[in-house]
Protein backbone atom coordinates (compact mmCIF):
# COMPACT_ATOMS: atom_id res chain seq x y z
CA UNK A 1 0.00 0.00 0.00
CA UNK A 2 1.22 3.71 -0.89
CA UNK A 3 2.02 5.92 1.79
CA UNK A 4 -0.26 8.98 2.66
CA UNK A 5 0.42 12.30 4.44
CA UNK A 6 -1.12 13.13 7.67
CA UNK A 7 -3.34 15.39 5.96
CA UNK A 8 -5.12 12.31 3.48
CA UNK A 9 -7.99 13.29 2.42
CA UNK A 10 -11.50 12.46 3.19
CA UNK A 11 -13.16 12.04 -0.02
CA UNK A 12 -16.07 12.46 -1.38
CA UNK A 13 -18.83 12.48 1.18
CA UNK A 14 -16.93 10.83 4.09
CA UNK A 15 -14.99 8.13 1.68
CA UNK A 16 -11.72 7.82 3.39
CA UNK A 17 -8.67 8.16 1.22
CA UNK A 18 -6.72 4.38 -0.09
CA UNK A 19 -9.84 2.43 1.16
CA UNK A 20 -9.09 -0.50 -0.19
CA UNK A 21 -11.97 -2.45 -2.80
CA UNK A 22 -11.43 -5.97 -4.18
CA UNK A 23 -12.96 -6.53 -7.48
CA UNK A 24 -14.39 -10.01 -8.43
CA UNK A 25 -14.30 -9.57 -12.26
CA UNK A 26 -15.86 -12.96 -14.61
CA UNK A 27 -13.81 -11.39 -17.44
CA UNK A 28 -11.37 -9.09 -17.65
CA UNK A 29 -12.41 -5.58 -17.89
CA UNK A 30 -15.61 -6.78 -17.17
CA UNK A 31 -15.93 -3.85 -14.46
CA UNK A 32 -13.47 -1.24 -16.17
CA UNK A 33 -16.11 1.41 -16.16
CA UNK A 34 -16.83 0.72 -12.12
CA UNK A 35 -13.10 0.27 -11.31
CA UNK A 36 -11.81 3.63 -13.32
CA UNK A 37 -14.40 5.80 -11.08
CA UNK A 38 -13.81 3.86 -8.03
CA UNK A 39 -10.18 5.24 -8.57
CA UNK A 40 -11.21 8.36 -9.91
CA UNK A 41 -12.56 8.53 -6.07
CA UNK A 42 -8.90 8.02 -4.72
CA UNK A 43 -9.87 4.18 -3.81
CA UNK A 44 -7.39 1.35 -4.49
CA UNK A 45 -8.61 -1.51 -6.18
CA UNK A 46 -7.39 -4.96 -6.21
CA UNK A 47 -8.69 -6.86 -9.28
CA UNK A 48 -9.01 -10.95 -9.15
CA UNK A 49 -10.99 -13.22 -11.88
CA UNK A 50 -12.67 -15.25 -9.59
CA UNK A 51 -14.24 -16.26 -6.01
CA UNK A 52 -11.29 -19.16 -5.45
CA UNK A 53 -8.75 -15.79 -6.30
CA UNK A 54 -10.55 -13.53 -3.60
CA UNK A 55 -10.54 -15.71 -1.04
CA UNK A 56 -6.57 -16.40 -1.62
CA UNK A 57 -6.46 -12.53 -1.19
CA UNK A 58 -8.69 -12.26 1.58
CA UNK A 59 -6.81 -14.79 3.39
CA UNK A 60 -3.75 -12.92 3.42
CA UNK A 61 -5.26 -9.49 3.28
CA UNK A 62 -7.48 -8.00 6.00
CA UNK A 63 -7.59 -4.64 4.64
CA UNK A 64 -10.36 -4.61 2.22
CA UNK A 65 -13.46 -2.29 2.95
CA UNK A 66 -15.54 -3.27 0.21
CA UNK A 67 -15.81 -6.52 -2.75
CA UNK A 68 -17.59 -5.64 -5.95
CA UNK A 69 -18.19 -8.76 -8.01
CA UNK A 70 -19.84 -9.79 -11.59
CA UNK A 71 -19.65 -13.49 -10.95
CA UNK A 72 -22.93 -14.65 -10.08
CA UNK A 73 -23.17 -18.21 -11.40
CA UNK A 74 -20.28 -19.86 -8.91
CA UNK A 75 -22.71 -20.05 -6.09
CA UNK A 76 -20.33 -22.55 -3.78
CA UNK A 77 -17.33 -20.01 -4.06
CA UNK A 78 -19.94 -17.34 -3.16
CA UNK A 79 -21.39 -18.94 0.31
CA UNK A 80 -17.70 -20.17 0.81
CA UNK A 81 -16.61 -16.53 1.11
CA UNK A 82 -19.33 -15.40 3.13
CA UNK A 83 -18.82 -18.41 5.95
CA UNK A 84 -14.87 -17.40 5.92
CA UNK A 85 -15.77 -13.65 6.24
CA UNK A 86 -19.18 -12.65 7.08
CA UNK A 87 -17.96 -8.65 8.42
CA UNK A 88 -17.51 -8.09 4.31
CA UNK A 89 -20.13 -6.37 2.32
CA UNK A 90 -20.70 -7.00 -1.15
CA UNK A 91 -22.18 -5.40 -4.08
CA UNK A 92 -23.02 -7.66 -6.90
CA UNK A 93 -23.78 -7.14 -10.56
CA UNK A 94 -26.76 -9.58 -10.82
CA UNK A 95 -29.03 -8.65 -13.70
CA UNK A 96 -31.48 -12.05 -13.51
CA UNK A 97 -34.33 -12.49 -11.05
CA UNK A 98 -32.71 -15.78 -10.48
CA UNK A 99 -29.62 -15.00 -8.21
CA UNK A 100 -29.40 -16.66 -4.82
CA UNK A 101 -30.67 -14.36 -2.42
CA UNK A 102 -28.18 -12.48 -0.55
CA UNK A 103 -27.59 -11.57 3.07
CA UNK A 104 -28.81 -7.84 4.89
CA UNK A 105 -25.45 -5.69 4.22
CA UNK A 106 -25.09 -6.81 0.27
CA UNK A 107 -26.41 -5.16 -2.43
CA UNK A 108 -27.66 -6.41 -5.86
CA UNK A 109 -27.57 -3.94 -8.83
CA UNK A 110 -29.49 -5.06 -11.92
CA UNK A 111 -28.64 -2.03 -13.96
CA UNK A 112 -25.33 -0.67 -15.33
CA UNK A 113 -21.61 -0.25 -14.28
CA UNK A 114 -22.35 3.28 -13.12
CA UNK A 115 -25.52 2.41 -11.09
CA UNK A 116 -23.03 -0.13 -9.83
CA UNK A 117 -20.43 2.34 -9.25
CA UNK A 118 -23.13 4.75 -7.52
CA UNK A 119 -24.12 1.59 -5.09
CA UNK A 120 -20.32 0.88 -4.17
CA UNK A 121 -20.02 4.57 -3.15
CA UNK A 122 -23.08 4.39 -1.03
CA UNK A 123 -22.09 1.99 0.66
CA UNK A 124 -18.30 3.24 1.46
CA UNK A 125 -20.35 6.16 2.55
CA UNK A 126 -22.21 4.33 5.48
CA UNK A 127 -19.61 4.20 7.84
CA UNK A 128 -20.13 6.66 11.41
CA UNK A 129 -16.88 8.42 11.34
CA UNK A 130 -16.21 12.26 11.10
CA UNK A 131 -13.71 13.88 9.04
CA UNK A 132 -11.56 14.93 11.83
CA UNK A 133 -10.72 11.98 13.57
CA UNK A 134 -8.48 10.86 10.95
CA UNK A 135 -5.99 14.16 12.14
CA UNK A 136 -6.78 13.20 15.53
CA UNK A 137 -5.55 9.47 15.62
CA UNK A 138 -2.50 10.35 12.85
CA UNK A 139 -1.46 12.83 15.61
CA UNK A 140 -2.18 10.47 18.46
CA UNK A 141 -0.09 7.67 17.40
CA UNK A 142 2.46 9.78 16.45
CA UNK A 143 3.00 11.35 19.99
CA UNK A 144 2.75 7.80 21.80
CA UNK A 145 5.05 6.44 19.14
CA UNK A 146 7.68 8.37 19.52
CA UNK A 147 10.55 6.12 20.72
CA UNK A 148 9.49 4.30 17.45
CA UNK A 149 10.38 7.29 15.17
CA UNK A 150 7.60 6.43 13.13
CA UNK A 151 6.96 7.95 9.68
CA UNK A 152 3.62 8.52 8.54
CA UNK A 153 1.05 5.61 6.83
CA UNK A 154 -1.72 4.80 5.09
CA UNK A 155 -5.63 5.76 5.87
CA UNK A 156 -8.11 3.30 5.41
CA UNK A 157 -11.42 1.03 6.14
CA UNK A 158 -11.82 -2.34 6.26
CA UNK A 159 -13.95 -4.92 7.10
CA UNK A 160 -12.37 -8.00 8.83
CA UNK A 161 -12.11 -9.68 12.36
CA UNK A 162 -8.92 -10.36 12.38
CA UNK A 163 -6.40 -8.24 14.19
CA UNK A 164 -4.05 -6.38 12.12
CA UNK A 165 -0.29 -8.12 13.47
CA UNK A 166 0.69 -10.51 15.51
CA UNK A 167 -0.07 -8.75 19.08
CA UNK A 168 -2.91 -6.26 19.68
CA UNK A 169 -4.16 -4.30 22.88
CA UNK A 170 -7.81 -3.34 22.89
CA UNK A 171 -9.90 -0.87 24.76
CA UNK A 172 -13.08 -0.56 25.26
CA UNK A 173 -15.18 3.07 25.18
CA UNK A 174 -18.00 3.62 26.03
CA UNK A 175 -20.65 6.46 26.89
CA UNK A 176 -24.22 7.47 26.76
CA UNK A 177 -23.72 8.75 23.20
CA UNK A 178 -20.56 6.78 22.14
CA UNK A 179 -18.91 3.47 22.22
CA UNK A 180 -16.35 2.00 20.54
CA UNK A 181 -13.48 0.16 20.61
CA UNK A 182 -9.76 0.96 19.98
CA UNK A 183 -7.20 -1.78 18.66
CA UNK A 184 -3.61 -1.16 18.63
CA UNK A 185 -1.86 -3.63 17.07
CA UNK A 186 1.90 -4.15 16.17
CA UNK A 187 4.39 -7.19 16.06
CA UNK A 188 6.56 -8.45 18.97
CA UNK A 189 9.89 -7.41 17.22
CA UNK A 190 8.38 -3.94 16.94
CA UNK A 191 7.31 -4.14 20.74
CA UNK A 192 10.19 -5.65 21.74
CA UNK A 193 12.19 -3.34 20.17
CA UNK A 194 9.85 -0.06 22.00
CA UNK A 195 9.82 -1.78 25.62
CA UNK A 196 14.15 -2.20 24.70
CA UNK A 197 14.34 1.56 23.78
CA UNK A 198 11.77 2.99 26.55
CA UNK A 199 13.64 1.46 29.19
CA UNK A 200 16.81 1.15 27.86
CA UNK A 201 16.93 -2.78 28.56
CA UNK A 202 15.45 -6.22 26.98
CA UNK A 203 11.90 -7.08 28.06
CA UNK A 204 11.81 -10.16 30.89
CA UNK A 205 8.63 -12.02 29.35
CA UNK A 206 6.19 -11.33 26.34
CA UNK A 207 4.04 -9.93 29.24
CA UNK A 208 6.24 -7.11 29.25
CA UNK A 209 5.75 -6.41 25.50
CA UNK A 210 2.17 -7.06 25.91
CA UNK A 211 1.97 -4.12 28.92
CA UNK A 212 3.94 -1.81 26.42
CA UNK A 213 1.08 -2.65 23.65
CA UNK A 214 -2.06 -2.16 26.44
CA UNK A 215 -0.25 1.19 27.29
CA UNK A 216 -0.55 2.43 24.29
CA UNK A 217 -4.07 1.50 23.69
CA UNK A 218 -4.60 3.30 26.69
CA UNK A 219 -3.06 6.41 25.80
CA UNK A 220 -5.35 6.12 21.90
CA UNK A 221 -7.90 5.45 23.52
CA UNK A 222 -7.62 8.48 26.18
CA UNK A 223 -6.98 10.94 22.47
CA UNK A 224 -10.15 9.22 20.83
CA UNK A 225 -12.48 9.98 24.22
CA UNK A 226 -11.24 13.99 24.58
CA UNK A 227 -12.33 14.64 20.83
CA UNK A 228 -15.27 13.32 21.48
CA UNK A 229 -16.04 15.01 24.61
CA UNK A 230 -14.74 18.28 23.11
CA UNK A 231 -18.32 17.68 21.52
CA UNK A 232 -20.15 17.38 24.71
CA UNK A 233 -20.00 13.18 24.30
CA UNK A 234 -18.74 11.41 27.63
CA UNK A 235 -17.56 8.44 28.01
CA UNK A 236 -14.95 6.27 30.20
CA UNK A 237 -12.47 3.43 29.03
CA UNK A 238 -11.82 -0.26 29.99
CA UNK A 239 -8.52 -1.86 31.00
CA UNK A 240 -6.82 -3.06 28.10
CA UNK A 241 -7.07 -6.82 26.80
CA UNK A 242 -4.79 -8.58 24.80
CA UNK A 243 -5.32 -10.70 21.60
CA UNK A 244 -2.17 -12.55 20.53
CA UNK A 245 -1.41 -14.80 17.60
CA UNK A 246 -1.57 -14.36 13.84
CA UNK A 247 -5.15 -14.46 12.41
CA UNK A 248 -6.56 -14.10 15.71
CA UNK A 249 -10.17 -12.30 15.46
CA UNK A 250 -11.52 -10.09 17.66
CA UNK A 251 -15.62 -10.15 17.18
CA UNK A 252 -16.95 -6.91 15.75
CA UNK A 253 -19.12 -4.46 18.03
CA UNK A 254 -21.02 -3.49 14.82
CA UNK A 255 -21.67 -3.96 11.25
CA UNK A 256 -19.51 -0.61 10.58
CA UNK A 257 -16.12 -1.03 9.22
CA UNK A 258 -12.89 -0.08 11.17
CA UNK A 259 -10.83 2.99 10.35
CA UNK A 260 -7.30 2.57 10.73
CA UNK A 261 -4.24 4.44 11.07
CA UNK A 262 -1.18 3.02 9.81
CA UNK A 263 2.46 4.01 10.79
CA UNK A 264 6.09 2.87 9.47
CA UNK A 265 8.97 3.32 10.41
CA UNK A 266 12.38 3.54 7.68
CA UNK A 267 13.11 0.57 8.33
CA UNK A 268 9.48 -0.97 7.37
CA UNK A 269 8.12 -1.82 10.82
CA UNK A 270 4.62 -0.95 11.00
CA UNK A 271 2.09 -0.11 13.73
CA UNK A 272 -1.74 0.11 13.80
CA UNK A 273 -4.06 2.05 15.49
CA UNK A 274 -7.68 1.50 14.59
CA UNK A 275 -10.94 2.54 16.25
CA UNK A 276 -13.92 0.60 15.43
CA UNK A 277 -17.40 2.43 16.36
CA UNK A 278 -20.83 0.95 17.63
CA UNK A 279 -23.03 4.29 16.44
CA UNK A 280 -22.73 7.38 14.67
CA UNK A 281 -22.30 10.29 17.44
CA UNK A 282 -23.24 13.78 16.64
CA UNK A 283 -20.39 15.83 16.96
CA UNK A 284 -22.27 19.03 15.20
CA UNK A 285 -22.18 21.04 18.86
CA UNK A 286 -18.96 22.16 21.18
CA UNK A 287 -18.87 22.70 24.46
CA UNK A 288 -16.11 24.25 26.68
CA UNK A 289 -13.11 21.70 27.92
CA UNK A 290 -13.80 21.30 31.38
CA UNK A 291 -17.08 21.51 31.78
CA UNK A 292 -18.18 18.21 31.63
CA UNK A 293 -16.95 15.11 33.41
CA UNK A 294 -14.45 12.83 32.00
CA UNK A 295 -16.04 9.66 33.41
CA UNK A 296 -12.89 8.06 34.41
CA UNK A 297 -12.48 6.50 37.91
CA UNK A 298 -10.33 9.42 40.65
CA UNK A 299 -8.36 7.62 43.17
CA UNK A 300 -8.00 10.36 45.88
Amino acid sequence: MMLAPSSSPVVGLGIPALARVLVVESRPGSLATAVVGLESQGLSCTRVRSHREALERLQFDSRFCLCVSDLVEDDEGRRSLYFKFPEMSWVVQAPRDSVPPMRAQDRRVRGSQEELLDVALTALRAHPYDARILDVMDQALGRTWVPFGALKGAHFVRRDARILDGIAAVVEVAGRDVWGRVVFSASEKVLFRHVRRTLGTDPASVDDVADAAGECANRLAGAIRRHYRAHGLTSSQSAPFMVIGPGARVTPISGAPGLVVEHRSERGDRVFFEWQLGNRPRTDGRVAYGQLPTGEVVFM
